[in-house]
């Protein structure tokens, strides 16, 4: 697909098959996100890729569980792909999805959220190319 049209096509989704991604496929994806622009050039992004379904369920609940509802501005993301802003019910901050890459930077780095940004645009160009549905989520935490 040509990069114009590829930008174009990239979706967030929310809904995943009951399926596993191949790895060969995740490799190339953390590859996209470790050549993204970064601050610098000081290449300090983590990604951190979870391959087992289990692992993603257990900690998308934890991810959810510290979700706060009070400082929403919006209320509305998709009906199609509802995000729990949308719906409350919904139990797994990363949405049944059967691979996930968290991305971490240092904590007290000013350009660390940029970084991670450009880190995560890559990871889902990529995985789009691949055919492979993805979605940025932003519900990271600071942990100590």
């Amino acid at each position: 697909m040509d990069f114009f049209e590829l930008i174009k096509y990239r979706r967030s989704i929310r809904k995943y098959y009951d399926k596993q991604i191949k790895r060969s496929d995740l490799e190339k994806i953390i590859a996209a996100g470790l050549y993204a622009p970064n601050a610098g050039g000081g290449q300090r992004t983590i990604i951190c890729a979870l391959h087992n379904r289990d692992l993603c369920r257990k900690i998308g609940k934890l991810n959810v569980a510290k979700f706060d509802r009070r400082n929403l501005s919006g209320t509305y993301v998709s009906s199609e792909q509802p995000s729990i802003i949308d719906d409350p019910a919904i139990k797994n901050g990363f949405y049944s999805a059967p691979t996930v890459c968290a991305i971490f930077g240092p904590k007290n780095f000013l350009y660390s959220i940029a970084d991670a940004f450009c880190c995560a645009e890559n990871i889902v160009l990529a995985a789009t190319e691949l055919g492979l549905s993805s979605c940025i989520i932003a519900r990271g935490g600071n942990f100590q």
